[in-house]
């Protein structure tokens, strides 16, 4: 944490995804000051929860708000930011575990198509995705 603090203060990016927030096997509960930065707004799901954990952090210049999808899919944080004219801008930071089942994945499918179905100008998706298999040419 304190590498990354130290990242975000000497580049100042505006938006910062991690996932597996949390360890493997960790007993404790995170708390929020624990993965705070300076300047920055966090957003967070399943930090001392089921699953590893996934937040979002958006520098203070930019106006952010964290937007929520009817899925059964939890290893995932959404904000909103709007943009010049009309466009908005949906940013998603996803965490698949490589020993997810079927059903997670289909979740996943169901959420991407409930993303891609709003009314957003721009997406950005990021995350760790677990997917080795994937073949990029198709």
């Amino acid at each position: 944490m304190e590498e990354l603090r130290l990242h975000a203060r000497n580049n100042i990016p505006k938006i910062i995804g991690i996932t597996e927030v949390k360890p493997k096997n960790f007993r404790y509960n995170i708390q929020n000051c624990e993965l705070a930065i300076e300047h920055y707004e966090m957003y967070s799901v399943n930090v001392n929860d089921i699953g590893r954990g996934v937040n979002l952090y958006i520098h203070e210049s930019i106006e952010a708000t964290q937007v929520d999808f009817e899925t059964d899919y939890e290893e995932s944080v959404w904000v909103h930011i709007r943009l010049v004219s009309r466009d908005k801008l949906l940013i998603g930071c996803i965490y698949r575990s490589p020993n997810g089942q079927d059903n997670n994945d289909e979740s996943l499918r169901k959420l991407f198509k409930d993303v891609t179905s709003r009314d957003y100008s721009h997406i950005l998706l990021m995350g760790d995705f677990n997917y080795d298999k994937i073949n990029w040419e198709t």
